[in-house]
């Protein structure tokens, strides 16, 4: 498929800039939308070029990407943020210090 550029995209602000990503069941894709600079930058690599691809410049900058991921490439994964207690983070950073002796050691 062909990749639409967009030259000069229009600038937006703070609350009017977004990310969004849908399962399209049709497609069987999931697909994103953004505006957002930095995640159009990031997820710019993550695009299926196979299917319609949007992609808006400014001033030579990439800023926005409309399109869907790459499924052999990208998977989706939302999970829950990891909270622990300072027991748990001595615990673990006591294995790591262990670890990084025995390579080390063993160099």
């Amino acid at each position: 498929m062909k990749v639409e550029k967009i030259d000069s995209y229009p600038p937006l602000t703070i609350d009017e800039q977004e990310t969004v990503l849908t399962w399209d069941a049709k497609e069987r894709a999931w697909h994103i939308c953004t505006d957002y600079p930095s995640h159009a930058r990031k997820y710019e690599v993550a695009l299926d070029e196979s299917k319609p691809v949007k992609k808006g410049y400014r001033d030579g900058a990439l800023v926005m990407i409309d399109g869907y991921l790459d499924e052999s490439a990208y998977t989706v994964r939302i999970g829950k943020k990891r909270r622990y207690s300072d027991e748990q983070r001595a615990k673990m950073a006591e294995r790591l210090k262990a670890a990084r002796e025995k390579v080390a050691k063993d160099e």
